[in-house]
């Protein structure tokens, strides 16, 4: 999802030299006649909103205010006030409402029509934002005003509905086939000798990806979003574990407010050796909650039937997962994310069925000129249901792992290098489950 400028961006810009401008003035300067027939408490209310918007509590000011409009919602005044406190408290959409309420009867109000692009441009309508801009410029605002508009439109990312993404890599892998390595292990009471294909095992080979997304809007803030990824693994020795990854998911995405929800429908494919290893379809419902400027709640389910092709139906069964976050912004060029998860398979035996929990924290950081860094350590714990027949003891694993990445961009040239680490540690209380992996990766993309 393409990044918008924040709502309060442009009001930082042009608060000043707007509210100076009887040209681009504030509807209360237009229509004196509503200030000057309303009631004394309603212009007191009026008055306090106003204060509290300088103050910087919108939400404060949006709750003094929605009786009133409620009482009467011809007064352009009260309407106009509404519009920034609900745009400033991150109710976009309502935003867009009552400033195109206020146009409807009086078209010539440069101020409100700023206020309704900078509405436009917190749902991310860059389109819709950028015309109501420019119809401001066409009433000859302050050349100082005026700069300040083309300077946000220039800041605002283009409105396009297909993007693209090439990537491609060099992999080290320390462990191919995720094997322990230890090749002694107990099974049905009795020491087993591994074969060397079952063991640990390392190779290095090559990374491609390709991506594509496609968002076509439909009504106001509902649009269908559509996503394609094609991966391919291709080990330089042991071809037997070269893979290739093939995923689609569409389905609605909608704004209320600052919220955003989604429903996409998921099917995916995967190759091992040439050979088809599982097919899934499944649903992927997702939700993103904005608490303030700087701390957002998510949540997702994903619910998937899966088919093992190479397990002779054994193994096919349903998988889903429950998973909740928050995502705190340090400022502009930072972020912290902690994560909750639960999983859940049921498959055709009882002793491939298991439940997981685990828990992850990430970092991000932009860094300057261009570079910029990702680190999540995570652990989960897997529980089975049933005993296998060759052990005494149910299978629990506990997983850990740790994700690195130094990125740099190259302007806005859409090409990015990108060198990546993780490790996982698999530690199992069946010696034969137990490894650990250590991946190094070099990827140069392209997005168009």
């Amino acid at each position: 999802m393409a990044h918008t400028p924040p709502s309060h961006f442009l009001g930082g810009l042009l608060l000043a030299s707007l509210l100076a401008s009887p040209a681009l003035a504030a509807p209360e300067s237009i229509t004196p006649s509503a200030t000057e027939s309303a009631p004394a408490s309603a212009a007191a209310i009026r008055s306090e909103a106003v204060r509290l918007l300088e103050q910087n509590r919108p939400d404060a000011a949006y709750r003094l205010l929605q009786p009133l409009h409620a009482g009467d919602e011809g007064d352009i005044d009260t309407t106009f006030l509404l519009g920034q406190a609900a745009l400033l408290s991150q109710r976009p959409a309502e935003a867009v409402t009552l400033f195109q309420a206020i146009l409807a009867r009086n078209p010539n109000l440069p101020r409100v029509r700023l206020e309704l692009g900078r509405a436009y441009a917190a749902l991310g309508e860059a389109e819709k934002a950028r015309n109501e801009f420019h119809t401001v410029l066409a009433a000859n605002p302050p050349h100082a005003v005026g700069d300040n508009i083309r300077a946000f439109i220039e800041s605002m990312p283009s409105e396009k509905r297909w993007s693209l993404r090439l990537s491609g890599g060099y992999l080290y892998d320390s462990n191919v086939s995720a094997g322990p390595t230890n090749g002694s292990v107990l099974m049905f009471g009795l020491p087993f000798l591994l074969s060397r294909e079952a063991l640990k095992r390392s190779d290095s080979g090559y990374t491609f990806s390709l991506g594509a997304s496609h968002q076509l809007p439909l009504d106001g803030s509902l649009a269908l979003q559509t996503d394609l990824q094609y991966s391919r693994t291709d080990y330089t020795t042991l071809d037997e574990f070269n893979a290739d990854i093939f995923s689609i998911s569409s389905g609605p995405t909608w704004r209320l407010g600052g919220n955003i929800f989604s429903l996409p429908l998921l099917f995916e494919n995967i190759l091992i050796g040439q050979s088809r290893f599982s097919t899934a379809v499944g649903i992927a419902p997702q939700v993103l909650l904005p608490v303030t400027d700087r701390l957002f709640i998510n949540a997702a389910m994903t619910g998937q039937a899966k088919d093992y092709h190479v397990s002779d139906g054994v193994r096919d069964g349903t998988l889903w997962s429950a998973s909740t976050g928050a995502r705190y912004y340090l400022g502009q060029n930072a972020f912290l994310q902690a994560t909750y998860r639960h999983g859940e398979e049921k498959t055709r035996l009882d002793f491939l069925d298991n439940h997981s929990n685990g828990v992850s924290l990430a970092f991000h950081a932009s860094l300057p000129a261009g570079f910029s860094f990702y680190l999540a350590p995570g652990v989960t714990r897997t529980r089975y249901a049933a005993q296998e027949a060759a052990f005494d003891s149910r299978r629990r694993d506990t997983l850990y792992t740790l994700t690195a990445n130094l990125a740099k961009e190259f302007g806005k040239s859409g090409i990015s290098v990108a060198l990546g680490y993780s490790y996982s540690d698999n530690d199992s209380n069946l010696s034969l489950y137990e490894y650990k992996r250590n991946q190094i990766t070099a990827q140069i993309s392209s997005t168009f």
